[in-house]
């Protein structure tokens, strides 16, 4: 069983530690972009459902990415 984050907790994270980026809702996901660097395919949340969460796993890649990994696991314990 994989698990999630919300996704509020996951923009929080991102205000705090990528200052600047933009986000930006496609079809079937988020797209986070900041300097050049864009990471397209954020999950906007499963179908059918009020929560909006993304596997941690897109989550990690996507810090990876942007390298905020100190910060990112300040703000998301357990990242």
């Amino acid at each position: 069983m994989s698990r999630e984050l919300e996704l509020g907790d996951v923009f929080a994270m991102l205000d705090k530690c990528l200052p600047g980026h933009t986000r930006r809702l496609a079809l079937h996901h988020w797209r986070i972009e900041h300097g050049g660097t864009v990471y397209p395919s954020l999950p906007k949340g499963a179908h059918g459902t009020h929560r909006a969460a993304a596997e941690i796993g897109h989550v990690r890649r996507m810090v990876r990415l942007f390298g905020i990994g100190p910060c990112a696991r300040k703000e998301l314990p357990g990242l």
